[in-house]
């Protein structure tokens, strides 16, 4: 989990100290960097084995991953693409690329990308869950719900696939178990921002503005440069001051 993570970040880097240049403890620490939403201190870490390791892919895609958690979407897509040049086939990096397409809206690129890996890949709970988010985008709820569904059917512990499930349901008025969804994706992942931040979304919905922005700001300390997060509070701070001018 992501304090397993955090406590291995300085034993590999009292590692890199003996060995600056092993390719393989600084994969590690990037990796561990990237699990502790620290991705810019992870981004430094891999421009360095990508200079040790130009056709890297896996540094590439992490590159990608790092990338796009900062909200650097372009440079994250053009990482992304670098590792498929290497390795064209590498479904792992496939759907870390369609994970950017998805924040960039280009959700039917990543429908027609994805539907074409199904046949060959029907046991990847991340490809359900891209392609479930591609949908959800799109504001195909049925679809996406089974997209979800067909996920955690794989994997139960899917944190992604339960606030995604839980922002449909908030979007079809159904507060009470998206709240209920949220929850259980933080109590699996309590370092998913994007958890944290549609939380927020249900709890102002649901009239409680107080635990809203104590949602979004945990959000916003796990990821400093979230976006959605940032409208999120400002749409919180603008019905409180609504409710404050009428009375």
């Amino acid at each position: 989990d992501q304090q397993n993570y955090s406590a291995a970040v300085p034993l590999f880097e009292s590692a890199l100290s003996r060995l600056p240049d092993n390719p393989e403890i600084l994969q590690n620490l990037a990796a561990a960097h990237i699990k502790s939403n620290e991705n810019g201190k992870a981004l430094e870490i891999l421009d360095r084995l990508i200079v040790l390791q130009p056709k890297n892919k896996d540094a590439w895609s992490s590159r990608g991953v790092a990338l796009t958690a900062l909200g650097q979407l372009e440079g994250a897509l053009t990482s992304h693409d670098q590792a498929l040049v290497i390795d064209p086939s590498d479904l792992n990096i496939v759907i870390n690329r369609c994970t950017t397409l998805n924040r960039l809206k280009r959700h039917q690129e990543v429908m027609d990308c994805l539907n074409t890996h199904l046949t060959a890949a029907p046991n990847n709970p991340d490809l359900f869950c891209e392609l479930g988010s591609a949908y959800l985008g799109l504001g195909r709820f049925e679809e996406a719900t089974h997209q979800f569904k067909q996920c955690l059917a794989i994997t139960p512990n899917h944190a992604s696939a339960w606030t995604n499930l839980g922002a449909i349901q908030a979007r079809l008025g159904n507060n009470t178990l998206a709240l209920d969804q949220h929850q259980q994706s933080i109590k699996l992942d309590p370092l998913n921002p994007i958890a944290w931040n549609n939380l927020g979304l249900v709890l102002q919905a649901l009239g409680r503005p107080e635990e809203a922005l104590g949602s979004v700001s945990k959000a916003l300390a796990i990821r400093p440069h979230f976006t959605e997060a940032y409208l999120t509070r400002a749409s919180i701070f603008l019905e409180q001051s609504a409710v404050s001018a009428a009375l």
